[in-house]
């Protein structure tokens, strides 16, 4: 069973595209961030009883820091959530693989099993949600832009 050929490749090229979901998560994100940088953060609050309560969640701050991040202030951005820079880097990548992907007509597939990338996405969602909480007292503040 450990023979070379048998074993499960984690990332290789495909004729064709075989995660096309990427690309309309990519266009979500896109259109999320034009919204932010055309029309800026929005008017209401929207944060449910938790927030209110204090207890922050790993994606608090992440309007914020998105809105900051398209009007290029990556610091500031970085300091209301890291998870959303972080993401910013995953779209740069997942724009690139479209490219070649379009262009090359090869298109790069990674491949995890959930034993792998579970653990990883749990970990860096705990360490982002403790940076978070600590920081409870500023994200619940009304900050003007």
């Amino acid at each position: 069973m450990n023979d070379p050929d048998t074993r499960r490749r984690i990332i290789g090229f495909t004729a064709e595209d075989r995660m096309p979901w990427l690309t309309a998560l990519l266009s979500i994100g896109i259109l999320g961030g034009l919204y932010l940088r055309i029309f800026g953060l929005p008017g209401r609050d929207l944060h449910g009883f938790l927030h209110r309560a204090g207890v922050m969640d790993p994606f608090c701050g992440g309007t914020r820091a998105t809105y900051l991040l398209v009007r290029g202030r990556l610091v500031e951005a970085w300091s209301w959530n890291p998870l959303v820079p972080l993401l910013a880097l995953g779209a740069v990548v997942i724009f690139v693989r479209i490219v070649l992907g379009l262009t090359t007509n090869r298109w790069l597939q990674v491949s995890l099993s959930r034993r792998a990338w579970v653990p990883g996405v749990s970990a860096l969602l705990v360490i982002i949600e403790i940076n978070q909480q600590l920081q409870a007292e500023r994200l619940m503040e009304v900050v003007p832009t």
